[in-house]
């Protein structure tokens, strides 16, 4: 995908050959200029006469996509970087050609609707990122302090330790820990190709492996991940799902998500039970969610939960699967 080239602006206008075809100026844009509540993956068209082929520029000020050689009138944004951000203006402008005869439209513009709720497709356990291993885009080397370092989530189908991460997700269900090589200020994750927010996602000032969940939509489209560190750090990420359009994908069993009040389903430090003791001495041990008073439907295929543990000595790590 090129930068935005600089292109005189001819004025709208019937442009004719001497004694040849004319060329009218692209018009009638859909959705119209100024629309509002525009569906990001909608097709865009416009109305003109004949014409070889048109180029398109467009995004956000200033124009910084352009698509040329497009021989219908019409176009699909989300064909070309996945979707648009929503609640965002852009601005497009169409230049034809035919022959030797170039013909412009005005600067046209529309306002992305409201997004609508995610669906969300839960996945076993899998990890996806390990700055320790040799795993390519998405192993070493360790995350430099002070340094930001971009995940394409979308490559992750052709990796060997596939996670089967959907090419349109638009937001993932994450595990993120660290793995210090000193004190570690904070960690940061969010989407990718935006700005950094002022906030973190986890800190470790003792410099102790620390873990915590974060739910990041992908930037640039859904694709990318952005991660920075204020020391020098090892970052492992694991998922457990991630979320969808509710329009796309409907073959995948995708899942609604409905909110309880905060509830505890287990804690083995209570006396011995089925969702209490003993602890766990190392090993597996099932959890009936269903077993508990926490009012989960038997209809409900998986569960949004946080997993505390009070280690009585040290401790490798926790799993949850299904």
């Amino acid at each position: 995908m090129r930068r935005f080239l600089p292109v005189t602006l001819l004025a709208a206008g019937r442009l004719m050959a001497q004694g040849g075809p004319s060329l009218d100026p692209p018009s009638m844009p859909s959705p119209v200029d100024g629309a509002t509540g525009v569906f990001p993956d909608r097709l865009f068209w416009t109305q003109n006469g004949p014409f070889d082929e048109m180029s398109i520029y467009w995004g956000p000020p200033p124009f910084d996509r352009y698509l040329g050689g497009v021989t219908t009138p019409s176009f699909r944004p989300a064909d070309y970087v996945r979707s648009l951000f929503p609640l965002t203006t852009y601005y497009w402008r169409i230049v034809t050609t035919r022959g030797s005869m170039t013909s412009s439209s005005p600067v046209w513009s529309f306002t992305t609707a409201a997004p609508p709720g995610l669906r969300f497709v839960p996945l076993r356990p899998c990890r996806v990122v390990d700055t320790r291993e040799d795993l390519g885009a998405f192993g070493k080397p360790h995350l430099a302090a002070g340094a930001t370092r971009t995940f394409n989530f979308s490559n992750h189908l052709s990796t060997p330790q596939n996670c089967h991460i959907a090419a349109n997700a638009a937001a993932y269900s994450l595990n993120v820990t660290v793995v210090p090589r000193g004190p570690l200020a904070y960690l940061t994750i969010w989407p990718g190709a935006t700005v950094q927010p002022l906030v973190s996602t986890l800190n470790s000032l003792d410099g102790r492996v620390k873990a915590n969940a974060a739910i990041v939509p992908g930037g640039f489209g859904g694709i990318l991940v952005d991660v920075f560190a204020t020391n020098d750090t090892d970052l492992v990420i694991d998922t457990n799902g991630y979320f969808i359009e509710p329009t796309q994908n409907p073959q995948v069993p995708a899942l609604s998500f409905y909110p309880l009040p905060p509830c505890r389903v287990l804690d083995t430090r209570n006396p011995n039970g089925l969702l209490g003791g003993p602890i766990i001495p190392g090993g597996t041990r099932d959890i009936p969610v269903l077993s508990s008073n926490c009012g989960v439907p038997a209809s409900a295929q998986a569960y949004s939960l946080n997993a505390t543990v009070v280690p009585s000595g040290p401790l490798g790590y926790l799993t949850l699967w299904p």
